[in-house]
C-alpha cells in the first residue's frame, strides 16, 4: 500500500512540476481533438452497416463524460497561464472557461453525429454528460496540480516529496 501511495504521490508531483509546460498539453489536447472525430465519425450499426458495439441502455452516456474528463483534464493547462489561469481570473475561472470550451465541443460534436449515418446526434443526455465530464476533468486536473503551503524546512519537504506528511 505505501508503494501504492509512493506512486501516486511521484505522479502528482510530476504533474506539478510539468503543468505549466503548454506545449505538451496543447498537443494532447489537439490529439483528443483528433480522436474525438475519428470517434464520431464511425458509422453506427444497424441497415447502414460499420461498427456496432452492444452497451446496456444509458451507458453511452458514461462514455461520453469519460471522453470529455480527458478533453477536460488536457485543456485546462492549455488554458491555464503562468500559474494565474485565463485572464488572469485563477483556478476557477480556468475551469469555468474549460467548462463553456466543452460545452460548445460537446454541441458541436453532437452536431457532427447527426450527419454519421447510423448515429444519432443532439442528444441532451449526451452533452449534459459532455459538460459535467470536461468540467470533472478539470477539477481533477486542478486537484492533482495544486500546491499546498510551502514546507518550512528541508526536512519537511523532504519528507512530503516521500509521502510521509508530518
Amino acid at each position: 500500500m505505501k508503494r501504492l501511495f509512493r506512486l501516486a504521490r511521484r505522479g502528482q508531483l510530476w504533474l506539478q512540476r510539468n503543468a505549466a509546460r503548454r506545449g505538451r498539453w496543447t498537443a494532447s489536447f489537439c490529439l483528443w481533438l483528433v480522436l474525438l472525430w475519428i470517434e464520431s465519425s464511425i458509422p453506427g450499426g444497424g441497415d447502414e452497416g460499420g461498427l456496432s458495439i452492444p452497451l446496456p441502455p444509458g451507458s453511452d452516456k458514461v462514455v461520453h463524460f469519460l471522453l470529455f474528463a480527458l478533453g477536460g483534464f488536457c485543456l485546462l493547462p492549455v488554458l491555464k497561464r503562468g500559474g494565474s489561469g485565463v485572464a488572469g481570473g485563477g483556478w476557477r475561472w480556468g475551469i469555468l472557461w474549460t467548462a463553456i470550451a466543452m460545452a460548445l465541443l460537446g454541441f458541436l460534436d453532437e452536431w457532427h453525429q447527426k450527419s454519421t449515418p447510423g448515429r444519432s446526434g443532439g442528444d441532451l443526455g449526451d452533452w449534459t454528460a459532455d459538460v459535467c465530464g470536461g468540467a470533472f476533468g478539470a477539477i481533477v486536473f486542478w486537484l492533482l496540480t495544486r500546491r499546498g503551503p510551502e514546507p518550512e524546512s528541508g526536512v519537511a519537504r523532504a519528507r512530503l516529496e516521500e509521502g510521509r506528511v508530518s
